[in-house]
């Protein structure tokens, strides 16, 4: 079909700093400006988030490659964790009063 010289690496990373951002923008709709500033919130957003991405690749291993759960039900599994981890992280501690 098509084909294009990009890096799959690349293009990952990529969609994981804008997606980030997309983030932070909504979760400063969504939740009040807590006690860091608007750069530290930035910031530990993109910490939690990272953090929150080797967690989905530690429980996609652990689940699939480990317990030999389907592939498809270890990705929803380890995506619903960390949506969890991401929303709770937000909540009570980024933008906590």
């Amino acid at each position: 079909m098509f084909s294009y010289n990009f890096n799959y690496l690349l293009g990952t990373t990529i969609a994981f700093l804008l997606a980030t951002a997309v983030n932070y923008y909504f979760s400063k709709l969504v939740f009040n400006t807590g006690k860091f500033t608007k750069n530290a919130e930035f910031a530990l957003v993109y910490l939690f988030s990272g953090i929150g991405l080797l967690l989905n690749l530690i429980l996609m291993w652990l689940l699939y490659e480990y317990l030999g759960i389907f592939s498809l039900l270890a990705k929803v599994t380890a995506t619903g964790i960390v949506f969890f981890w991401n929303f709770l992280s937000r909540k009570y501690f980024i933008f906590a009063n």
